[in-house]
């Protein structure tokens, strides 16, 4: 997008500030996993991302480290279009399974989906040597449930959730959908 895509403005509130208040309906225990210059709003915990260029990974190990419950719940600060629903709905589909991410369109969803805090800390363990890895190799070493769509359908209808942001005609789509476009 060639700018910071947490802060980009959806509505009164930035991407960031919009997924941070989507979640917070569900769940007090949030824990953002950010660049080293990244901006946050005050009053949330922040890990920074202390060896850049390698990923989302290490910082997200970092947050696994403070979150206070067995499963936790990840998503990326571009799914404006969160519905709240999906977080109980996932973590429901994670009993068991080290890892619980849905697959929309054969997209596997590792932004959006539940992990076994200690078994993806010891898995990205492995990931700490430097080698740029992201979520889907963790995955692919964790026991992982993958939920096809049709199973989330109960609490994300549309599948909206899951609605991508990485490009500026995706951008402008999300706002369109979320009836924000000039």
């Amino acid at each position: 997008m060639g700018r910071d895509k947490a802060a980009l403005p959806f509505g009164g509130e930035s991407l960031l500030d919009r997924v941070l208040r989507l979640v917070r309906t569900r769940t007090d225990d949030v824990v953002v996993a950010a660049g080293a210059a990244q901006e946050v709003p005050s009053g949330i915990e922040v890990v920074r991302d202390a060896t850049p260029g390698l990923g989302p990974l290490p910082a997200l190990v970092l947050a696994f480290g403070r979150v206070r419950h067995p499963r936790t719940f990840v998503v990326a600060c571009d799914t404006p279009l969160l519905q709240p629903a999906i977080i109980p709905t996932l973590l429901d589909y994670s009993a068991g399974w080290e890892a619980c991410v849905p697959v929309i369109g054969g997209v596997q969803m590792a932004a959006c989906a539940v992990y076994a805090t200690a078994a993806a800390t010891r898995a990205a363990g492995a990931f700490r040597s430097g080698r740029d890895a992201g979520l889907r190799d963790l995955i692919a070493r964790l026991r992982t449930r993958f939920v096809p769509a049709d199973e989330l359908r109960e609490a994300d209808p549309d599948l909206l959730s899951f609605t991508p942001c990485n490009t500026p005609e995706e951008y402008r789509h999300a706002l369109t959908l979320a009836g924000l476009a000039n």
